[in-house]
């Protein structure tokens, strides 16, 4: 398959790449059958499903399934039990690396509360908003590269250097390599020079983090050399019609490395729901995605039929400074004017938000972006209040140069190929969980808590918990030193949000470069069987961050006969 003019081993599912949008109304029955024709195995993962009363169809080897193998086929059956924005992906190995994945979209039921009057009153935008909900535009935005995922581990192994380039950023899997110049790339260098991708170079101490290293086995081509794919590259185009009103576009990064920057130039954001989850309207002009996450968001068509602006998506990353794009385009029968700079595809002369990193533009040195630890889910949803039954404390860390650990070393790939935990006893489980670091147990119907504790030398962490959402309580730089949330709240009152925290199924640990991080959510149990919580990037995913939450396993109803143990 080619992307961004280069051909690459990758996924087809159906014969398209991203794979097909599943879409379907507010408590619909699901049955998604897969037929596997790769030469590797392979499971697809529901990610933000909350799998109610279903947890053998979550697709996590070793966890709810054995992997299916080449020419096998599987049935997962679920239902939609919350609207908005999801998507699917491989689980096996680090399949979203290689391109296997699609978006769902789950229409809400009539009648179900929405904030769309919080963001006009007259009766005829508000019904504009919901028809735009409805029709929402789905943008999955990720990073690529031209590597496949087995190449990148091989080097990474090879050199105890972790690949941290990608070639390009790419919308609903079209987009360009952009090579800006060097003043560019200059501006945004943080922690050394950039190489013309806008990489750290192999001669970064940052890079260069675990020795010994051997940087001459890592390819030093992947990490600066960089072609521009030209003026005339295809990129995605959502088209808009200004007697609409407004426009709804759903972001979901479903890259497997770097979070990104989304902007629309002209048009400020009006954020609405994360995650599946409607929350109070905030009108900003970026939004930070980490990797897993999605965001829905209005804008006002107000411009002038057969307009067209730039949809900006950049990487703000330490490691790297890069950005894709996508053309909004207003409806007519004319053809935007586009023009192209050198190293740049074909884009309007709109004015931007964001620069090519993701930080403030020229025109807009102070744009404004969504803090995610202040959003409000909506209606109000306080969490569980009184003192949690289990609180679980997770260290993220990194052992060595090719590992990345939540309190050991975790899954790892050849888990994944061992009968699954939901085919043991309870009697078997508990007794696992008092000895192996990478399994918790939890009863059904219980207040637990996670406190996450980053080491020193870390990145933010994009974490996902299968199954229910969870309350994102609060997050800090520094020690947390309470043994639970109640001590936390006893000694500091206004430390975390008890009272309408962010209701999510991802959060973004804070950065840990010089001293520690942490960051705490709060969740109830409803849903017996065992669920992965994990890093989302796909290099740590198979590093080792994660753990499987054994929850509720006592009660967990007899599985069908489908996905019973052979």
């Amino acid at each position: 398959m080619a992307l961004s003019c280069a051909a690459r081993r990758a996924f087809l599912i159906n014969g398209q790449f991203p794979g097909p949008k599943l879409e379907m109304e507010e408590g619909d029955e699901v049955e998604v059958i897969v037929h596997s024709r790769v030469e590797k195995d392979i499971t697809i993962h529901f990610h933000g499903i909350t799998q109610e009363g279903t947890p053998w169809s979550d697709g996590v080897p070793g966890v709810t399934q054995l992997p299916i193998h080449t020419n096998e086929s599987f049935t997962y059956r679920w239902t939609g039990t919350e609207p908005g924005v999801y998507w699917y992906h491989g689980h096996f190995h680090d399949a979203i690396e290689d391109g296997l994945s699609g978006p769902i979209v789950i229409h809400p039921a009539p009648g179900r509360p929405a904030p769309f009057h919080l963001i006009a009153e007259d009766e005829n935008d508000v019904r504009a908003l919901e028809k735009a909900n409805r029709d929402t535009n789905v943008l999955q935005i990720r990073d690529w590269r031209h590597l496949t995922s087995e190449e990148l581990h091989s080097h990474w192994v090879a050199s105890n250097i972790e690949p941290l380039c990608v070639e390009s950023v790419i919308i609903n899997g079209k987009g360009a390599i952009v090579c800006p110049d060097e003043a560019t790339l200059a501006a945004f260098s943080k922690m050394g020079n950039l190489t013309s991708r806008g990489c750290l170079g192999l001669d970064s101490p940052v890079i260069r983090s675990f020795s010994p290293n051997y940087p001459d086995l890592a390819d030093p081509i992947y990490f600066s050399d960089c072609s521009p794919t030209g003026a005339d590259v295809e990129l995605e185009v959502i088209e808009v019609d200004r007697e609409s009103g407004w426009a709804s576009l759903s972001f979901v990064n479903t890259g497997a490395l770097f979070l990104l920057t989304v902007s629309v130039d002209e048009h400020p954001l009006i954020f609405y729901s994360a995650d599946g989850q409607y929350h109070e309207p905030v009108e900003v002009q970026s939004i930070t995605i980490p990797t897993g996450e999605r965001y829905q968001v209005f804008i006002k068509l107000d411009k002038p039929a057969g307009s067209a602006y730039t949809i900006r998506v950049a990487i703000p990353d330490v490691a790297q400074s890069m950005s894709g794009y996508a053309i909004l385009k207003y409806k007519s029968p004319e053809e935007p004017v586009l023009t192209a700079a050198p190293g740049y595809p074909a884009l309007p002369s709109s004015t931007p938000f964001i620069s090519f990193a993701g930080t403030g533009s020229d025109e807009y040195p102070d744009t404004t972006s969504l803090d995610p630890l202040t959003i409000k889910p909506y209606p109000s949803a306080p969490p569980p209040q009184g003192p949690a039954d289990f609180t679980l404390r997770f260290e993220l860390n990194r052992p060595n140069g090719t590992a990345w650990a939540m309190n050991a070393s975790g899954l790892t790939g050849t888990d994944e190929l061992t009968p699954p935990f939901i085919w043991q006893s309870p009697q078997e489980l508990h007794a696992l969980a008092n000895t192996n670091p990478g399994l918790a147990w939890t009863a059904n119907d219980s207040i637990v808590d996670i406190v996450h504790i980053v080491a020193p030398g870390n990145p933010q962490h994009p974490i996902h918990k299968h199954f229910n959402k969870a309350f994102v309580l609060g997050a800090g730089s520094g020690e947390f030193p309470y043994e639970t949330v109640a001590d936390a709240l006893a000694a500091e009152p206004g430390l975390l949000n008890l009272n309408n925290p962010p209701l999510r199924d991802g959060w973004n640990t804070p950065g840990a470069l010089t001293e520690p991080s942490w960051l705490v959510v709060r969740y109830q149990t409803v849903n017996p069987g065992p669920n992965l919580l994990h890093c989302h990037i796909g290099q740590h995913l198979m590093g080792g961050m994660q753990i499987v939450l054994l929850e509720g396993m006592d009660v967990l109803p007899p599985l069908p006969v489908a996905y019973a143990p052979p």
